[in-house]
This record gives C-alpha cells, sequence and structure tokens, in this order.
C-alpha cells in the first residue's frame, strides 16, 4: 500500500513538474486553527487557462487527545475553478487526497478533498484569502468527514 502511494505521489510531483503552461505558477502559504490546534500548509497551483488550474496541496493539522483531535497529514491533488471579480478571486477546488489519520494509533485514508473561498490581490503578485478545507474519507477506518477548516492564505505568483 506504500509503495502505491509512494507512486501517486511522485505521478502528482511529475505533472506539476512538466506542465507546458507558459503561464506563472502560484505557491500558496496556508494557516489556521483545528479542533487540536494550529495548521499549517500550502499549495503549489500551475494554470490551464484564465479560470482553471491544478495543483498540488499539503496540510498537517495538530494533535490534541484531549479535544479527541486527530493529527493528520494530508497530501493530494486539485483543479481550481475560479471566477475573478476585479481584485477578487472566487474559487472551488475539489481533489483527491491520500491521509494519516493519528488518533489512538496511525491510519490510512483516501478520499475526496473540498476548498473554497476567496482572495484580495494586493498587488501582481501578492494575494490573501480566506478558504474553507473539507477533506473526506471513503477507504480506510475512519468514513465520511474527517476535517471541516477555516483557514488563511497568502498567495504569491512565482515569475
Amino acid at each position: 500500500m506504500l509503495s502505491r502511494m509512494k507512486y501517486v505521489g511522485q505521478m502528482l510531483l511529475a505533472l506539476a513538474l512538466c506542465s507546458t503552461s507558459a503561464t506563472a505558477q502560484t505557491a500558496k502559504v496556508i494557516a489556521g486553527m483545528g479542533k487540536g490546534g494550529p495548521i499549517v500548509g500550502g499549495d503549489y497551483e500551475l494554470p490551464d487557462t484564465a479560470t482553471e488550474s491544478y495543483g498540488l496541496f499539503g496540510r498537517l493539522h495538530s494533535k490534541d487527545r484531549d479535544n479527541g483531535a486527530a493529527g493528520i497529514i494530508a497530501f493530494g491533488g486539485f483543479f481550481k475553478i475560479k471566477a475573478l471579480q476585479g481584485p477578487y478571486e472566487f474559487f472551488m477546488s475539489p481533489g483527491l487526497a491520500i491521509m494519516s489519520h493519528d488518533l489512538n494509533d496511525t491510519e490510512l485514508l483516501i478520499g475526496p478533498s473540498l476548498s473554497y473561498g476567496f482572495s484580495a490581490s494586493l498587488d501582481s503578485q501578492l494575494s490573501v484569502g480566506v478558504t474553507n478545507q473539507k477533506l473526506y474519507s471513503w477507504l480506510g477506518e475512519y468514513k465520511g468527514l474527517i476535517d471541516d477548516s477555516l483557514l488563511v492564505h497568502v498567495s504569491y505568483v512565482l515569475q
């Protein structure tokens, strides 16, 4: 199972690195608070058209056994649909995630992800915004909604 995950991760990375798009990629730093404490992560996004892009994400959720909050490490890919209105971007990003869920023992979970939110451009390269992230599990011991978090993000367009 771990060798398959490694293969899927390598394929997602190869997809990101082999983009034929001539437009600039975006790196996003994400932070927030969950039931277990801080959540940190990042996105790497490759534009496809003016309103569509795809990319990779990673998230690290703190564990707090007293509150029943599992530690989650999630990696995956996403497809982003966005609408631009002046300096604002509204987006929705469905995707697929591979998660390590650690409450009492470590479980490997696989399932869909969904992020949606908005951002405001500060200049041509920098923007800030809010994201709602949902992680679900279809395969593994835990099923259904695993995490629902409100996060802030800072995006930087790479040249």
